[in-house]
Formats: structure tokens, C-alpha cells, sequence
């Protein structure tokens, strides 16, 4: 594989390059979706974290492979081999988006989950269970779900 002519002047994409990139937005809308859901569920912190670690992950990929492409964006079959490659790790990398969000938010790991509730002096018990927040002076509130 050999270097572009750097003197060469108005290159056209090719029909693969909105693809390559349209696997990218895709994955910071996955994260970004995942940023929201997580901090709806109160998670802000791991959450922001995740995200984090995500977009730099997703940015780095892009970029490192955006810069090959523009030393040696020669259209030959090995680069656009390179290029589906590097799209199929993108879409196992937004698979994988899911389960780490899930992972760093998950602080009450293999105990029940409480309901929200209300204590005493106002004052939330989030994600407790129900004892720890009597305890506490706070009442579950009834759930939604059961009858």
C-alpha cells in the first residue's frame, strides 16, 4: 500500500466512506442514548463515567482510521477490507455499550432493589431496600406494578 499524492487536489469519497461513518454516529447516538437513560435513572456519575470511556473509545477509532485513510486513502481493495473491518468492530463496540452502562451502575449489586421513598424529613431513599429505609424513618411507596 502506498502513500496519497500529497499534491493531489479535490478528491470525491467514495460510496463507503458515508457508510464508515454513519457506523460512527450511530455509536454516539447508542452512547449518548445510554448517557440518558442511566442519568434518568439517577445514575449520574457511573453513568458520566461510562460515557466517558465510550466516546473515547469511539473517537479514537475514528480518528486514528480517518487519519490512515487520508495518507493512504488509495481505494484499493485492502484499504476498503481494512474499512469493513473497522465497521464491524464498531458495531460490536455499540453491542457492547448496554452492558457497560449497566455495569458501572450497578452499586447494589446482589441486593433487592428498593422502591423510592420518601423519608421522614422529606429526604429520598433511592434504590434501598425497604428495612434500610424504615429504619431510617422512611416508608416504601407503593408500586405501580402491584396490586
Amino acid at each position: 500500500m502506498s502513500g496519497r499524492d500529497p499534491r493531489e487536489r479535490g478528491r470525491a469519497s467514495t460510496p463507503l466512506e458515508p457508510l464508515y461513518d454513519l457506523t460512527y454516529v450511530i455509536a454516539f447516538a447508542a452512547a449518548a442514548e445510554q448517557l440518558a437513560h442511566h442519568v434518568a435513572d439517577g445514575h449520574i456519575g457511573p453513568s458520566i463515567g461510562a460515557y466517558l470511556f465510550a466516546i473515547f473509545s469511539v473517537s479514537w477509532a475514528w480518528m486514528n482510521f480517518t487519519w490512515f485513510a487520508s495518507a493512504y486513502g488509495n481505494d484499493d481493495a485492502l484499504f476498503r477490507v481494512a474499512a469493513i473491518v473497522q465497521m464491524v468492530g464498531v458495531v460490536i463496540l455499540i453491542f457492547g455499550l448496554p452492558p457497560s452502562f449497566s455495569a458501572t451502575s450497578e452499586r447494589d449489586r446482589g441486593r433487592p432493589e428498593g422502591r423510592l421513598t420518601r423519608g421522614a424529613g422529606g429526604g429520598s431513599c433511592r434504590r434501598r431496600t425497604a428495612r434500610s429505609c424504615r429504619l431510617r424513618g422512611a416508608s416504601p411507596l407503593p408500586s405501580p406494578i402491584s396490586a
